[in-house]
Protein backbone atom coordinates (compact mmCIF):
# COMPACT_ATOMS: atom_id res chain seq x y z
CA UNK A 1 0.00 0.00 0.00
CA UNK A 2 1.40 3.39 -0.74
CA UNK A 3 1.85 6.37 1.61
CA UNK A 4 -0.54 7.97 0.98
CA UNK A 5 -3.16 5.64 1.23
CA UNK A 6 -1.86 4.59 4.15
CA UNK A 7 -2.26 8.65 5.37
CA UNK A 8 -5.70 8.17 4.86
CA UNK A 9 -6.70 5.05 6.68
CA UNK A 10 -4.62 6.27 10.34
CA UNK A 11 -5.69 9.71 10.20
CA UNK A 12 -9.12 8.61 9.89
CA UNK A 13 -8.74 5.69 12.04
CA UNK A 14 -7.79 9.22 14.85
CA UNK A 15 -10.29 10.69 13.61
CA UNK A 16 -13.24 8.16 14.38
CA UNK A 17 -11.46 8.18 17.95
CA UNK A 18 -11.79 11.69 18.14
CA UNK A 19 -15.60 11.67 17.12
CA UNK A 20 -16.42 9.17 19.30
CA UNK A 21 -14.48 10.81 22.43
CA UNK A 22 -16.57 13.79 21.72
CA UNK A 23 -19.84 11.74 22.21
CA UNK A 24 -18.82 11.08 25.80
CA UNK A 25 -18.11 15.17 26.24
CA UNK A 26 -21.16 16.29 25.01
CA UNK A 27 -23.60 16.30 28.49
CA UNK A 28 -20.63 16.96 30.87
CA UNK A 29 -19.27 20.16 28.03
CA UNK A 30 -22.74 21.16 29.17
CA UNK A 31 -23.71 20.73 32.49
CA UNK A 32 -20.83 20.07 34.39
CA UNK A 33 -17.13 21.42 32.86
CA UNK A 34 -18.15 25.14 32.95
CA UNK A 35 -18.95 25.31 36.46
CA UNK A 36 -15.72 23.87 37.36
CA UNK A 37 -12.57 25.79 38.20
CA UNK A 38 -10.14 26.04 35.04
CA UNK A 39 -6.81 27.52 34.87
CA UNK A 40 -6.83 31.27 33.12
CA UNK A 41 -4.81 29.40 30.16
CA UNK A 42 -7.60 27.57 29.51
CA UNK A 43 -8.80 27.92 25.52
CA UNK A 44 -11.64 28.17 24.06
CA UNK A 45 -13.65 25.39 23.00
CA UNK A 46 -13.30 25.55 19.85
CA UNK A 47 -9.47 24.97 19.91
CA UNK A 48 -9.89 21.91 21.14
CA UNK A 49 -11.45 20.92 17.91
CA UNK A 50 -8.72 22.16 15.76
CA UNK A 51 -5.97 20.87 17.85
CA UNK A 52 -7.32 17.36 18.01
CA UNK A 53 -8.29 17.80 14.13
CA UNK A 54 -4.64 19.08 13.32
CA UNK A 55 -3.19 16.28 15.61
CA UNK A 56 -5.21 13.32 14.12
CA UNK A 57 -4.37 14.19 10.80
CA UNK A 58 -0.72 14.70 11.11
CA UNK A 59 -0.32 11.20 13.50
CA UNK A 60 -1.57 9.37 11.31
CA UNK A 61 0.77 10.88 8.41
CA UNK A 62 3.08 9.78 10.99
CA UNK A 63 2.41 6.14 11.60
CA UNK A 64 1.55 6.10 7.84
CA UNK A 65 5.60 6.91 6.92
CA UNK A 66 6.37 4.06 9.32
CA UNK A 67 3.55 1.78 7.66
CA UNK A 68 4.54 2.19 3.98
CA UNK A 69 8.15 1.41 5.30
CA UNK A 70 10.32 -1.98 5.10
CA UNK A 71 11.07 -1.32 8.60
CA UNK A 72 10.90 -4.75 10.92
CA UNK A 73 9.83 -2.66 13.75
CA UNK A 74 6.66 -0.95 11.84
CA UNK A 75 4.20 -3.52 13.41
CA UNK A 76 5.27 -2.56 16.52
CA UNK A 77 5.12 1.17 15.82
CA UNK A 78 1.40 0.44 14.58
CA UNK A 79 0.55 -1.53 17.59
CA UNK A 80 1.74 1.01 20.10
CA UNK A 81 -0.02 3.98 17.72
CA UNK A 82 -3.10 2.14 18.42
CA UNK A 83 -2.92 1.59 22.26
CA UNK A 84 -2.01 5.56 22.35
CA UNK A 85 -5.22 6.11 20.74
CA UNK A 86 -7.16 4.18 22.88
CA UNK A 87 -5.46 5.54 25.85
CA UNK A 88 -6.83 9.06 24.25
CA UNK A 89 -10.39 7.63 24.39
CA UNK A 90 -9.91 6.24 27.77
CA UNK A 91 -8.66 10.01 29.11
CA UNK A 92 -12.26 11.19 27.12
CA UNK A 93 -14.07 8.45 29.33
CA UNK A 94 -12.66 8.67 32.75
CA UNK A 95 -12.58 12.67 32.83
CA UNK A 96 -16.05 13.66 30.60
CA UNK A 97 -17.68 10.45 31.13
CA UNK A 98 -17.02 9.39 34.27
CA UNK A 99 -16.56 13.58 35.86
CA UNK A 100 -13.49 11.80 37.29
CA UNK A 101 -10.41 14.11 37.36
CA UNK A 102 -7.90 12.48 39.29
CA UNK A 103 -8.29 9.17 37.70
CA UNK A 104 -7.95 11.18 34.36
CA UNK A 105 -4.56 12.71 35.51
CA UNK A 106 -2.84 9.46 36.37
CA UNK A 107 -4.35 8.11 32.82
CA UNK A 108 -2.99 10.77 31.18
CA UNK A 109 0.37 11.11 32.35
CA UNK A 110 0.67 7.71 31.12
CA UNK A 111 -0.43 8.65 28.21
CA UNK A 112 2.18 11.16 27.91
CA UNK A 113 4.90 8.92 28.77
CA UNK A 114 3.71 6.37 25.80
CA UNK A 115 3.28 10.07 23.35
CA UNK A 116 7.36 10.27 24.53
CA UNK A 117 8.33 6.86 24.34
CA UNK A 118 6.54 6.65 20.85
CA UNK A 119 8.01 10.02 19.52
CA UNK A 120 11.80 9.47 20.68
CA UNK A 121 12.02 5.70 19.31
CA UNK A 122 10.71 6.83 16.18
CA UNK A 123 13.35 9.25 16.00
CA UNK A 124 16.00 6.67 16.90
CA UNK A 125 14.72 4.16 14.43
CA UNK A 126 15.49 6.41 11.71
CA UNK A 127 11.97 7.75 11.01
CA UNK A 128 13.03 12.12 11.73
CA UNK A 129 10.21 13.05 9.66
CA UNK A 130 7.46 11.13 11.37
CA UNK A 131 8.65 11.93 15.11
CA UNK A 132 8.15 15.98 13.97
CA UNK A 133 4.88 14.98 12.77
CA UNK A 134 4.14 13.49 15.83
CA UNK A 135 5.42 15.90 17.83
CA UNK A 136 2.55 18.15 18.63
CA UNK A 137 0.96 15.45 19.60
CA UNK A 138 2.61 14.86 22.34
CA UNK A 139 3.01 19.22 23.02
CA UNK A 140 -0.70 19.14 22.71
CA UNK A 141 -1.16 16.36 26.13
CA UNK A 142 1.13 18.06 27.94
CA UNK A 143 -0.75 20.96 28.07
CA UNK A 144 -3.69 19.00 28.65
CA UNK A 145 -2.00 17.46 31.30
CA UNK A 146 -1.45 20.60 32.81
CA UNK A 147 -5.15 21.66 32.49
CA UNK A 148 -6.32 18.18 34.31
CA UNK A 149 -3.76 18.66 36.82
CA UNK A 150 -5.18 21.78 37.52
CA UNK A 151 -8.72 21.15 37.55
CA UNK A 152 -7.98 18.09 39.53
CA UNK A 153 -6.34 20.47 42.64
CA UNK A 154 -8.64 23.21 42.18
CA UNK A 155 -12.32 21.25 42.48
Amino acid sequence: MKISAYAILFSAIGLVVGYFSSLLQTEALAQWYPLLNKPSATPDGWVFGVAWTAIYILSGISIAIVAASDSPRKGFFIRLFTIILAMNFLWSALFFQMRNPTAALVEVAMLDAALVFYTVHIWKTGFKTSAILFLPYPIWCAFATYLNAYIAIAN
